[in-house]
């Protein structure tokens, strides 16, 4: 059981290291076509990932499956319409992590029809290793290709997970700036002054798998056709 654990935080590293990334890249773009020179001065128009790599983020996505990349620093007040930049800058990043997740699910279901269709119908990678170490005559999917599938299945995962994760309007997460597009100026400042409090709480919920008993069940369902 711990090996296998200790298999799915390795095939989960890609997606880890990628998924923050792309959202953070994106972010720097998009801030920066809206005349914000910050994410240029800050050096994130890379799509480095370690040009967005932030450790405690980095290790939640690897330990719960929920997380961050380091955040981009854009500063709303170049934006010429500020309202419509904000919600550019600061939405269109999720809706990127989640087209690359179903990008991905798309190619998995894609991949498992056609195995199935062929007689060699994609295992579980724990039955997979077994059947390997057995060497039982049985037809199936080489293990490296299902390392390879489950890779990208963690991919997919953790793009989605990371999308609806900073959907949540606490900072730094990008909800907290679009909760400011909903609410009145003085319910937004008294949310700022609060954020370390919210912060805490995020921690407790992360510490007692109540960000996962929320967001499982919807990232399951969501990717439910991949797997």
């Amino acid at each position: 059981m711990a090996q296998t654990s200790l298999l799915t935080l390795v095939l989960s590293l890609p997606g880890a290291i990628l998924a923050p990334a792309i959202h953070e890249y994106f972010k720097a773009v998009l801030s920066f076509r809206q005349k914000d020179p910050n994410p240029k001065l800050q050096g994130r128009l890379r799509l480095n990932p370690f040009t967005h790599f932030e450790p405690v983020g980095f290790f939640l996505l690897l330990a719960y499956g929920y997380g961050w990349g380091k955040p981009v620093n854009a500063n709303p007040s170049y934006y010429k319409d500020r309202r419509k930049g904000i919600a550019l800058v600061f939405g269109a990043p999720s809706l990127i992590n989640i087209l690359f997740a179903a990008t991905a699910g798309c190619v998995l279901a894609v991949a498992k029809l056609a195995a199935a269709q062929l007689g060699s119908p994609i295992l579980p990678l724990q039955l997979a290793l077994a059947v390997a170490r057995l060497n039982a005559p049985v037809t199936w999917i080489p293990v490296a290709t299902v390392v390879l599938y489950q890779i990208v299945y963690h991919f997919a995962r953790i793009n989605l997970s990371l999308a609806l994760f900073n959907l949540i309007p606490v900072y730094p997460l990008d909800g907290a700036r679009l909760l400011t597009l909903l609410i009145s100026p003085a319910a937004a400042l008294k949310h700022m002054q609060n954020e370390k409090r919210y912060q805490a709480l995020l921690m407790i919920l992360f510490a007692f798998g109540a960000i996962n008993s929320i967001l499982d069940p919807l990232v399951n369902f969501l990717l439910a056709f991949a797997r």
